[in-house]
């Protein structure tokens, strides 16, 4: 999780610098580690809290039904509510990132000048912006899934399902680094990219 907010401090830098490759690819960083800390936190607890059959049958299955079954089958822990569907969310993304397929990323040019102006080009008769420039191809569709903001959203959700979690389990002595880390991800507001609000969740 420390390597995660590192890497969203960076992608907010990118994302002021409006460097969109620097931001995609941190952001990518990001999920994969939020894949591998829901992963790390409820094998953790899933050790402690089942006896060593029951674990050991329990860890060849997904980390959501991890989180599910760890979690006593509570009604808080429903994959139709939070924190769960996050829990789902970040596995299916992990799962993409770790696991790709060879997909068409658009044609269309993300235009970015040295002045802040931003324009996505569809064809070759769009007008560019003004002064030094810097092309994106292929950016246009990871640009929706893999941004700080959405990286900042999902990180705040995860450790949400982590203090739910050691809640349950009275383990608050062994996450107390999850409160701060919260607090301080809480605190931090970042706005949508204003030129491409189309393509940015």
């Amino acid at each position: 999780m420390a390597q995660a907010n590192e890497s969203l401090d960076s992608a907010i830098i990118a994302r002021n610098k409006l460097d969109i490759a620097r931001e995609v690819q941190l952001s990518i960083n990001i999920h994969l580690l939020l894949g591998i800390t829901l992963e790390g936190i409820i094998n953790e607890i899933g050790e402690r809290v089942l006896d060593s059959w029951t674990w050991n049958e329990l860890e060849k299955v997904t980390t959501p039904f991890k989180w599910k079954i760890v979690s006593g089958l509570k009604k808080g822990f429903d994959p139709s509510a939070e924190p769960l569907q996050t829990i789902i969310k970040i596995q299916k993304i992990r799962n993409k990132i770790a696991h790709p397929k060879l997909e068409s990323q658009g044609s269309e040019i993300i235009a970015v000048s040295d002045n802040g102006e931003i324009k996505i080009l569809i064809n070759g008769e769009d007008k560019l912006p003004e002064g030094n420039l810097t092309l994106y191809l292929g950016y246009i569709k990871l640009i929706p899934e893999y941004n700080a903001r959405i990286s900042l959203t999902h990180m705040i959700k995860v450790l949400e399902a982590i203090n739910k979690m050691k809640i349950l389990h009275n383990f608050e002595k062994y996450f107390e680094w999850s409160d701060d880390f919260l607090n301080d991800m809480k605190k931090l507001k970042l706005k949508k990219m204003n030129s491409i609000n189309k393509t940015e969740n």
